[in-house]
C-alpha cells in the first residue's frame, strides 16, 4: 500500500515523514523507486545513488544546498553574488548569508525536513532584498488557490 502525497507519518523512531513518491513507509522497499530489498538491513533506499535523489528532492538541507549550487550561489532574479549580511544572533560567531532559497509553492506552516515541496522545481535561489520583494508580490490564482511567483518585481 502507498501512501497519498503530502500526507505525513511517523517512522518506528516517531521520526515525522511526508509522503513525497509514495513508497515511504513501507517495510523492506525504496522511497524512491518502490523496488524490494534484497536483504533485509534496515534503509529507506536501495542504493546511494537512490538516497542521494531522494534527499536531493525532498529534505531541506540537501535541496536547499543542490538550489545553491544550481543557482551558482547568486540571485536568481537580480544576479547579486551571495555575501553576507552580518552577524548572526546565535550565540556563536556565524555570519548570515544574504543569499535564500524560497519556496514558490509555499510550505504554509508545513514541516520542512522531508517534504514533496522541497522538490528541485519549487525553490528559487534570491537574495534578501527580492525574497522580501517576491513574498510581497505572490498573488494567489483563484482558480485553483495556488500561489503564483510574480517575477515582475518593481519597486
Amino acid at each position: 500500500m502507498t501512501g497519498i502525497i503530502g500526507e505525513t507519518f511517523k517512522d518506528k523512531r516517531g521520526t515525522i515523514f511526508h509522503y513525497c513518491t509514495g513508497y515511504e513507509g513501507q517495510a523492506g522497499v525504496c522511497w524512491w523507486c518502490g523496488k524490494p530489498f534484497e536483504s533485509k538491513r534496515a534503509r529507506h533506499c536501495c542504493s546511494t545513488e537512490h538516497t542521494t535523489e531522494y534527499n536531493r528532492h525532498f529534505e531541506w538541507g540537501t535541496a536547499s544546498q543542490w538550489a545553491l549550487e544550481r543557482a551558482n550561489r547568486t540571485c536568481q532574479r537580480c544576479g547579486r553574488q551571495e555575501g553576507y549580511s552580518g552577524r548572526d544572533s546565535s550565540p556563536y560567531w556565524v555570519y548570515k548569508s544574504d543569499i535564500e532559497v524560497h519556496h514558490i509553492i509555499p510550505l504554509n506552516g508545513a514541516n520542512r525536513a522531508y517534504n514533496v515541496l522541497n522538490c528541485p522545481c519549487n525553490l528559487l535561489v534570491l537574495c534578501l532584498d527580492c525574497h522580501a520583494k517576491t513574498r510581497k508580490k505572490e498573488t494567489k490564482l483563484a482558480a485553483c488557490g495556488i500561489k503564483q511567483l510574480n517575477m515582475e518585481l518593481t519597486d
